[in-house]
């Protein structure tokens, strides 16, 4: 599928509006603009796929997206958070 953008669809679909300026309104600089695209593309992206390898990946995003309109800076008590087949090593000790 070839999705043909113009300059208003990229207007529309990638500007700052309302609770989202609010939301970088706290950072500076190089964080600003590195916060708001991040924001944008969890807004924007979706990802599926049959391979059960790639659902800790794949849910995590969807967690990620469930939360980009909150204030919140923690998950919910009791959110499962797909740790397992993402995170390895040492890190995944420093997590429980």
């Amino acid at each position: 599928m070839v999705w043909e953008v113009d300059q208003d669809g990229l207007v529309v679909h990638w500007t700052l509006v309302g609770d989202d300026l609010d939301r970088v309104a706290g950072k500076r600089d190089a964080a600003k603009l590195g916060f708001a695209l991040l924001l944008k593309l969890v807004q924007s992206l979706r990802f599926r796929s049959n391979n059960t390898m790639h659902a800790p990946i794949i849910d995590g995003g969807e967690l990620v997206r469930r939360y980009a309109d909150s204030s919140t800076q923690t998950y919910r008590r009791g959110e499962q958070v797909p740790i397992r087949g993402v995170v390895g090593g040492d890190w995944l000790e420093l997590l429980y």
